[in-house]
């Protein structure tokens, strides 16, 4: 991902191979609920570094309480990678490691 460039899908894309970033954009579509709410996902099978810009489009819903959250991104490797909230949400991005 290269500055400026955004990268949209929907449902699930899984990139075997690392991702570096510089300063790239992901967008999700998120109906926002509970923890098991529909997503759009990256799932990367390899290592990840870079800052990636994350923004979140609503595709439904008006918020619930969660446990451990929504999963928009995992990391199947090392991840050096920061996912910055290109916008106010109404909850933390929070990276964990596999």
């Amino acid at each position: 991902m290269t500055k400026r460039r955004a990268v949209r899908f929907i449902f699930r894309q899984a990139i075997n191979g690392d991702i570096h970033s510089n300063g790239g954009e992901i967008i999700f579509n998120t109906v926002l609920g509970d923890d098991n709410s529909a997503t759009d996902k990256l799932v990367v099978n390899g290592n990840t570094s870079g800052t990636t810009w994350v923004s979140v489009l609503n595709a439904g819903g008006s918020g619930a309480k969660t446990l451990n959250g929504i999963e928009l991104v995992r990391v199947n490797g090392s991840s050096d990678g920061v996912f910055i909230s290109y916008m106010e949400l109404p909850f933390p991005l929070i990276l964990r490691s596999q």
